[in-house]
């Protein structure tokens, strides 16, 4: 039985089940997940996945800014402390990524991309990008933007809210 056929049937069990909102959901839940498989499946042979990826190109992008710290890449990442410290510390094993105290404020740690890890995303960027493209390519350019424009909305929306 597909998913969709599963929400139909306990949404028959609850009055003011939101059938439409919950069967949203699940399907942007469900397209999120596999598109971060497929960029784990792709980016294997670069020897790293999608969170330590995104970590990176934050890294590189904040390069000639103030340096990162943890907690904002927790933010960006939208991971706690402790997935960010596990995820800094295989980055730092692999060589991609130092951390040195704040000079300013001993309690602050930062982040810096290593040479080795340019080089490593430089290679991972175009395996990344060709992943994101064949995802996308199912629509064309203007729904791609009326998607972009209503997700963004969705997500601002979730932002306002309260629990």
């Amino acid at each position: 039985m597909s998913y969709q056929a599963r929400i139909a049937r306990f949404c028959q069990s609850f009055d003011a089940a939101p059938q439409k909102e919950i069967l949203l959901s699940r399907t942007l839940f469900r397209a999120a997940a596999m598109l971060e498989m497929r960029i784990n499946e792709a980016l294997e042979p670069c020897g790293m996945n999608m969170p330590q990826y995104l970590a990176m190109a934050m890294l590189l992008a904040d390069e000639n800014a103030p340096p990162t710290n943890p907690s904002e890449v927790s933010k960006l990442l939208d991971m706690t402390r402790t997935q960010v410290t596990r995820l800094m510390d295989s980055l730092e094993t692999a060589g991609w990524v130092t951390r040195t105290l704040d000079k300013e404020d001993r309690r602050r740690m930062m982040l810096t991309l290593t040479p080795e890890g340019k080089t490593q995303l430089n290679r991972a960027v175009p395996v990344v990008h060709a992943v994101y493209h064949r995802a996308w390519s199912v629509f064309d350019n203007d729904s791609q933007d009326q998607i972009a424009a209503e997700l963004t909305h969705f997500h601002e929306g979730l932002e306002n809210q309260t629990a």
